[in-house]
């Protein structure tokens, strides 16, 4: 081949290469489709996404499954009223929001393991007189506490610049502290009694992520308290639904079951600023290639089939965080009574959590729907799996049983390493990194909208208050 031609088609490869910007998104989570939503929504024609997804659908650890025509959410169950991407994301997309408080029909309790410390009485001033009783004035003082955290949180939402690392993010709103100690810890230094914190708070953080006030960070701990507590909702037609919406409102490119493999960097230009831009090769199972300008990566490093990336990365990428492994078992069945020490059926509350000394198989219990003649449908959190032994003793009859093992999210220990944001110095992007603060649905798709912004200031300078509601 002469050297004219080489040229020639050297040229036509790079004007090819350089004519678009192409954005691979690896991931199909609430992460990944917000990621690609707001792009899209910055960008417009400017970009095209293709997004990789390895299985057959949408939303990642979001995920509902129906049984005897009953619907239920798998993994992230709900979102606070405080939550307001995913509030405005619901409304942008026609979906339908439930509060919790609607749906509510059943008491609490929490568990011990061989009894219930505490019971919710069917009159509000009872339950209030019992509470206060047992508990006094800790139970005031501790949800002052949560909700300044949440309305920390929730500063962030005037705010249009996007940040560049966690930590930026984290000490922005003031909410570094509490990473650094656990809950208990962070408790103790408030000078609270600690019966409240062990029995009712203990529930709600081995609910949210199966974790005690001893382990968990104190971030992670007063957010479990927000999301246990009122004013909080779910999607309707599924929470997953967002993540549907978002990619298919994005005009991405979506490629189901299909398996990134490899992600290597292909070669080095320098723009007029004589900033080197990088170019990425995504290669799939399927031995497809395809080079793109930027990649964003929607899946946990951590990942049992993890991508390769054939490049250097950050030393805090290499750290790998510790995935939480949960059991979720769904079972319809007739409730034995006399398991939890009560006489009747009715008796037995619609929620159960459990304190952190319970010696209960289960961290928590949720009765979902009870048919006309009497069978329930119950979902139980654990970390460790069900055996039949221990279902026969929850039960006295089971009519169907469905278990599902999950990984369902870092565990939020203090001082947990925080991931980067960018995994180069030029358009490799991290979404999950942000799950080393806190792994909630809102925070993923805060996140995928965060890179998104920086992909879109970096590539057109946009200005985001022509978006901002």
């Amino acid at each position: 081949m002469n050297k004219a031609l080489t040229l020639v088609i050297i040229c036509i490869f790079v004007v090819g290469v350089l004519g678009n910007n192409r954005v691979a998104i690896i991931g199909g989570g609430m992460g990944g489709s917000s990621a690609a939503y707001h792009l899209s929504k910055y960008l417009g024609d400017d970009v095209e996404i293709v997004l990789y997804e390895r299985s057959g659908r949408l939303g990642g650890r979001v995920q509902s499954v129906t049984m005897q025509d009953i619907t239920t959410e798998l993994g992230g169950s709900v979102y606070h009223k405080l939550n307001y991407l995913m509030i405005e994301l619901v409304k942008e997309f026609g979906l339908t929001a439930v509060s919790l408080g609607d749906e509510s029909t059943g008491k609490f309790g929490i568990w011990n393991g061989e009894e219930f410390v505490f019971l919710e009485s069917d009159w509000n001033i009872v339950t209030a007189i019992k509470a206060l009783w047992r508990w006094g004035l800790t139970t005031l003082n501790i949800d002052g506490d949560s909700s300044s955290a949440s309305f920390r949180w929730a500063a962030q939402y005037s705010e249009t610049e996007p940040w560049h690392t966690i930590e930026e993010f984290l000490e922005k709103y003031n909410l570094k502290q509490f990473t650094n100690i656990t809950l208990e810890e962070y408790f103790q230094s408030q000078g609270y009694d600690m019966l409240y914190p062990n029995e009712m708070i203990a529930g709600m953080t081995r609910v949210t992520y199966n974790l005690n006030i001893t382990e968990i960070s104190a971030l992670g701990g007063l957010i479990s308290i927000v999301g246990s507590g009122s004013d909080l909702y779910h999607v309707k037609e599924g929470n997953y639904r967002v993540a549907e919406e978002a990619a298919k409102r994005s005009g991405a490119d979506i490629r189901f079951k299909t398996r990134v493999t490899k992600v290597s960097l292909d070669f080095e230009i320098e723009d007029e600023n004589n900033i080197k831009k990088s170019k990425y090769i995504v290669e799939t199972e399927h031995g497809e290639k395809e080079i793109y300008d930027a990649v964003i990566l929607a899946t946990p490093l951590e990942t049992f089939k993890p991508v390769e990336i054939a490049m250097p990365l950050p030393p805090a990428a290499n750290i790998k965080r510790e995935y939480r492994k949960v059991y979720t078992t769904l079972v319809f069945g007739e409730l034995n009574p006399s398991y939890f020490g009560l006489e009747n059926v009715d008796d037995i509350p619609h929620t159960i959590m459990t304190s952190s000394d319970s010696s209960s198989p289960f961290n928590s219990i949720g009765i979902k729907e009870i048919t006309p003649d009497g069978v329930a449908f119950v979902k139980f959190f654990s970390t460790i799996e069900f055996t039949d032994d221990i279902l026969d003793q929850i039960f006295v009859k089971r009519f169907e049983t469905n278990k599902h093992i999950w990984w369902a999210y870092p565990k939020l220990v203090p001082n947990l390493p925080l991931q980067p944001i960018k995994l180069d110095n030029s358009h490799f992007y991290y979404v999950n990194g942000f799950e080393s603060a806190l792994s909630v649905i809102e925070g993923s798709l805060v996140s995928g909208r965060n890179i998104a912004r920086l992909l879109a200031k970096d590539w057109k300078d946009c200005n985001f208050e022509e978006f901002h509601h």
